[in-house]
């Protein structure tokens, strides 16, 4: 009886001891798991701070995309990197990096680690590139054109009124050559409306049958290029500027054979390189290597080292190979002259002139406005001339007592998103809050031509913000 005592005794004890044992790991995996969990949401946190900091960084930049991504990259490539110490976030790290997703978007990269835990998140800032913001000359010039393949460049114009599906008549611009055309201008005028989307093309003749001879005269070239019958069939193939589709402007996106540029510190003036090699085995967004991977030159640079250097207007420097992607073989420069520009009618007459030494009739173009479009400077209802001066009394008037002086105000504080308002009503576009379908929450400022306002406002729940001043 004494022993079967002792051996329940015993046995209720290693029991007791193996449950305790168990509750004791189990809080502890319990709490680790929880430690883990509240690391991993601190990282999170951290992430969506750095990259809210990042985004609105480069926002300012507005249009110069290529200054944001240096001034976020900097000397490597490396990104900025540091400890966020504010708050609950003391002791985590945050990497912040610009990656060019093309030659007019940029992709913010922010990665939180507290702990052991890391996030990463990422969005795209982009800017809309040949849009006629009023409507002009569109005006096109050759800044490289020296390749082994010919290539014809044709225009398509993408207005506000065409319905999905539809495709414009494509424009021959300049006839298929590879040859130096730098002082080669195009084959007619063209106008576009304002709001309209520009794409260009090339249109590829390996084998340079279509090439016009070198004995004909600009003339007779400019002939050639105006009677051809658009036909792309007799062509290897196509590389676009942009991929549009009629209805959807504000999703046009650049293809992967052009790298398309806004030129720094130029409204209305952008610059297309393409390359005319058609490697499908280019097409690689997943890589790394700027050799081999088209995506990859765009965001990391011919060296893997972003594009540290920019050429006399401002544009990254091109460079030139015979067996790897360079976006060098057809560059072309393109700008939309509108009627208040200073040089408007100078270009109009040099096109005009063109037209009568080879016998051409003129192309039409709207009669020139007479009178500046307004500006918040120079309102509609303000008065052009200033009202009458009453003449002076006779008798000077009785003197006022001297009214004491109010005591100074403070300065209004700062309002970020209102002084970005201002900021895109002064470069005539629409400060546009953007929410972005199934993510409303992650509110972005967007500056947008009214094309692409109307989109977004008929498409998302955005509002078009006002600029009050004081």
């Amino acid at each position: 009886m004494g022993k079967a005592l002792l051996v329940l005794v015993l046995g209720s004890g290693l029991v007791l001891t193996k449950q305790l044992y168990n509750t004791t790991i189990t809080e502890e995996r319990t709490s680790k798991d929880q430690r883990a969990y509240q690391e991993e949401v601190i990282a999170r946190e951290i992430a969506a701070s750095a990259f809210n900091v990042g985004m609105g960084e480069l926002r300012a930049y507005g249009d110069e995309l290529l200054a944001g991504a240096h001034a976020f990259n900097g000397p490597g490539n490396a990104g900025r990197s540091g400890t966020y110490s504010t708050g609950r976030f003391a002791g985590g790290e945050y990497t912040v990096r610009a990656d060019p997703t093309s030659g007019h978007s940029v992709r913010i990269v922010a990665t939180g680690k507290f702990g052991d835990a890391e996030y990463t998140m990422h969005d795209e800032y982009r800017v809309y590139v040949m849009i006629a913001e009023r409507g002009g000359i569109v005006d096109v010039s050759f800044l490289e054109s020296m390749a082994g393949y010919c290539s014809a460049v044709f225009l398509e114009m993408y207005t506000m009124d065409m319905e999905d599906g539809d495709v414009p008549e494509p424009i021959m611009l300049f006839a298929p050559d590879n040859r130096d055309r730098r002082t080669a201008r195009p084959a007619r005028l063209v106008w576009a409306e304002p709001g309209t989307q520009l794409n260009f093309y090339i249109a590829v003749d390996q084998n340079c049958s279509m090439r016009p001879s070198s004995r004909m005269s600009e003339c007779e070239l400019r002939e050639y290029a105006r009677e051809y019958s658009y036909g792309l069939t007799g062509f290897d193939y196509i590389h676009r500027a942009l991929d549009v589709e009629a209805g959807n402007l504000d999703q046009a996106h650049e293809d992967i054979w052009a790298f398309v540029e806004k030129r720094p510190n130029k409204r209305n003036v952008w610059r297309v390189g393409w390359e005319d090699i058609h490697n499908t085995s280019w097409d690689r967004p997943g890589s790394d290597n700027p050799v081999q991977s088209l995506q990859a030159l765009k965001m990391y640079g011919y060296d893997g080292l972003g594009w540290p250097d920019v050429d006399g207007k401002g544009y990254r420097v091109l460079r030139d190979y015979g067996n790897r992607p360079d976006f060098s073989d057809q560059v072309i420069e393109v700008g939309v002259i509108s009627p208040y520009d200073a040089n408007y009618q100078g270009k109009l007459n040099q096109y005009y002139n063109t037209q009568d030494d080879c016998g051409e009739e003129h192309d039409d173009v709207p009669d020139q406005p007479v009178t500046p479009p307004p500006t918040d400077d120079d309102p509609d209802d303000e008065p052009t001339t200033p009202p009458p001066t009453e003449p002076p009394p006779t008798e000077p008037p009785p003197t006022q007592p001297t009214p004491t002086e109010p005591p100074p105000t403070e300065p209004p504080p700062s309002d970020p998103t209102n002084d970005f308002a201002c900021q895109c009503r002064q470069n005539w576009k629409n400060p546009v809050l953007h929410r972005p379908p199934g993510n409303e929450s992650n509110e972005q400022l967007l500056c947008l031509p009214d094309p692409a306002t109307n989109t977004h406002l008929r498409k998302h729940n955005d509002i078009v913000l006002a600029c009050r001043t004081n």
